[in-house]
């Protein structure tokens, strides 16, 4: 009897487990920097744009991240294409940081060929080994904490993500 009435929770148990080791989470997008270009504008602005299939799959709200002056970050829609434009402060030498905003997953870091175009560049260490570089990893010792959207520096709450509000020049909940 005492078997019985442990073999249902146990089974319910493994069922569980095995529906989350066969749930895979979705590979972030792929990045083509031969269709994006990086142009530098009046009052040291930059601006990434990605033509079509530039990220593929398309479809999603784009973050791009420079860590370097404040704000720091700016969110863009890409279009079911993969086309995308950005402008944000900057000069040419930054490294500007991509994230898929919905999810916080880092998609890649970029920057200036010096001729225009984009290269991928070393996106550094990323010490909880979560998939986020730790320079726009707003907890970079929490692995279960992804992206750059729960921080960072700030003057006001207008240079935080929607929800977050400037503290002591930090962007938080």
């Amino acid at each position: 009897m005492r078997t019985s009435i442990l073999a249902l929770p146990l089974a319910l148990c493994l069922a569980w487990l095995a529906s989350c080791v066969a749930t895979p989470l979705p590979d972030p997008p792929s990045l083509d920097t031969a269709e994006m270009s990086l142009t530098v504008g009046e009052e040291m602005t930059v601006t990434l744009v990605g033509q079509d299939q530039s990220i593929t799959p398309g479809g999603f709200t784009l973050r791009v991240t420079n860590p370097t002056v404040v704000p720091r970050s700016v969110e863009v829609p890409v279009d079911a294409q993969g086309a995308f434009s950005a402008s944000l402060p900057g000069v040419l030498s930054d490294t500007l940081y991509l994230e898929d905003a919905e999810t916080d997953r880092f998609i890649a870091a970029v920057g200036s060929d010096s001729a225009g175009g984009v290269l991928e560049r070393d996106a550094g260490p990323d010490g909880d080994n979560d998939g986020s570089p730790d320079i726009v990893d707003c907890a970079p010792a929490d692995d279960t904490v992804l992206g750059s959207a729960c921080g960072g520096a700030c003057i006001t709450s207008a240079d935080c993500s929607a929800g977050f509000n400037c503290t002591a020049g930090v962007c938080g909940p």
